[in-house]
């Protein structure tokens, strides 16, 4: 039983390691973010390349008036 308690203890030493290890990356990307103008350009780019995939997506979607036209759901995510 005591093993049992000593390995808990360890996961949950190394769960909270690992927690503020993600929280100190967190916090350095923000930094590098808010200081580096260059960076938050790339970010914007990458972000609006997605959202113009959504919108394109979107758009060929209401071109079939809304209906998929596959019988599988692979195929209907990638219909657009």
């Amino acid at each position: 039983m005591v093993g049992k308690l000593s390995a808990s203890s360890r996961q949950n030493t190394l769960a909270a390691a690992l927690k503020e290890y993600g929280a100190l990356r967190r916090t350095i990307n923000a930094a590098h973010y808010l200081a580096d103008e260059t960076y938050r350009r790339k970010i914007a780019r990458q972000l609006n390349k997605g959202e113009s995939l959504h919108s394109l997506r979107r758009d060929l979607h209401y071109a079939h008036q809304g209906k998929s036209r596959d019988r599988f759901w692979a195929g209907q995510t990638e219909q657009a």
